[in-house]
């Protein structure tokens, strides 16, 4: 899929806001070494990560998954990590961006 597109800012922003609080999810879980539910949500940013214009997401949805199915829960809690950075980042471009439009 292309990653040239058009989404609207206020799309990628709930997008992202929501995956943040999936990644407080996934700690809890990885935590609790509930693996079933973070590979699901892995799975889901993989899928959709792109329909929002962030190609990395995807690309870290897949480690993310790939981690899950090894039952390497550390390598998982530092790719969580890596994916809040991620959007901590995207975040930051997008409020400065839309700054800049206006």
């Amino acid at each position: 899929m292309p990653t040239n597109f058009h989404v609207p800012y206020e799309l990628r922003m709930r997008y992202l806001t929501r995956k943040n609080e999936e990644l407080e999810i996934c700690r809890a879980q990885l935590a609790q070494h509930e693996l079933d539910a973070v590979k699901t949500l892995a799975h889901q940013m993989r899928g959709n990560a792109v329909s929002f214009n962030f190609p990395l997401l995807e690309q870290l949805g897949i480690l993310l998954e790939k981690c899950i199915e090894c039952e390497d829960i550390e390598g998982a809690k530092v790719l969580v990590d890596d994916v809040q950075l991620a959007i901590n980042g995207f975040i930051q471009r997008l409020e400065k961006s839309e700054l800049q439009m206006k």
